[in-house]
């Protein structure tokens, strides 16, 4: 059969794609953006599904980007699920799920789970690498069981900015079963400001690899499944109103990061201004509003029995 066909090349443009199914496809000898290539473009994606894509696929063809790149986008991802996704097969990869430079980007209410930086070499940021410069916001993203391939840094998220520095902010986010680490930065001007974050299933929850006078992380309102585990090359981590508990997720065996009525993520959050969750169910249900990026509401009695209703 023919190879796939190359991405779609978006340079310039402000496109909204919306519920689209991009899948299997290859960047080609460019090694970047194995789903989409964003070059300075204002696109909108929401509700699309991009999975198994991959951007580098020879030996020495190292790549980035396995599902999305955006490189001085100022692009707004909404409740797209990025999942399966590879950088590079072989090679050196960054970014399974997404891979930024330059910005602004906002990743609101994504899935991201299943990526690969790298299937056999060196790899930075399984769901997602930043590089260079640049600012992002994270809200209502479920980040789960992504790898950066058998060396590396960061299978959750990596960051890692250089002399114009990469600035980023985090609310409600989920991080969960990612292959070791969380949440890693590199050398350079990186900072990092977190709140209300649940971290689950990690040997290690939060690193720095550098010591640098601009390279910081800022986390308030952490929930830790367990150890409270951080790794910080000089004095560049500072957390504070830290909670350990049991997220108790529904099924994470299926992928499935919503939290349950046992979550001792619920009401113990702060007022980050979020006023949604990932669902777009309403914040705060109870008398608090929950970590990370599921709100829990119980379920309507309604629509508990609505389907039996239908049956009869």
């Amino acid at each position: 059969p023919p190879p796939p066909p190359p991405p779609p090349d978006l340079y310039g443009q402000k496109p909204t794609l919306t519920r689209n199914f991009i899948q299997g496809n290859l960047s080609g000898v460019v090694g970047s953006g194995g789903g989409l290539y964003l070059f300075e473009s204002g696109a909108i994606l929401s509700e699309n599904t991009i999975m198994n894509n991959t951007a580098g696929t020879t030996f020495f063809q190292g790549g980035e980007g396995g599902g999305v790149t955006l490189w001085g986008s100022a692009a707004t991802l909404t409740r797209n699920r990025i999942i399966h996704n590879t950088a590079s097969i072989t090679a050196t990869g960054w970014g399974g799920g997404l891979f930024l430079v330059g910005g602004p980007v906002i990743l609101m209410e994504n899935t991201i789970v299943s990526n690969t930086a790298s299937g056999a070499d060196f790899g930075r940021g399984g769901g997602i690498a930043a590089m260079g410069y640049g600012s992002h916001r994270l809200i209502n993203n479920i980040i789960a069981a992504n790898w950066v391939g058998p060396i590396g840094q960061g299978d959750g998220y990596y960051a890692a900015g250089n002399l114009g520095g990469i600035r980023a902010s985090f609310f409600h986010n989920t991080f969960a079963d990612n292959a070791k680490d969380a949440i890693v930065t590199g050398g350079g001007c990186t900072t990092l400001s977190l709140s209300n974050t649940l971290i689950s299933g990690h040997s290690l929850g939060i690193s720095t690899t550098a010591s640098h006078y601009c390279n910081k992380i800022v986390a308030d309102h952490t929930l830790w499944n367990s150890a409270y585990t951080i790794a910080e090359a000089g004095n560049t981590i500072t957390t504070t109103n830290d909670i350990t508990g049991n997220p108790h997720f529904v099924n994470p065996a299926a992928l499935d990061y919503h939290i349950s009525p046992a979550s001792e993520a619920i009401d113990q959050g702060m007022n980050a201004r979020v006023t949604t969750d990932i669902d777009g169910q309403r914040r705060p249900y109870g008398t608090g509003f929950d970590i990370g990026a599921d709100e829990f509401v119980p379920e309507p009695l309604l629509r508990r029995w609505f389907p039996m209703l239908l049956k009869k």
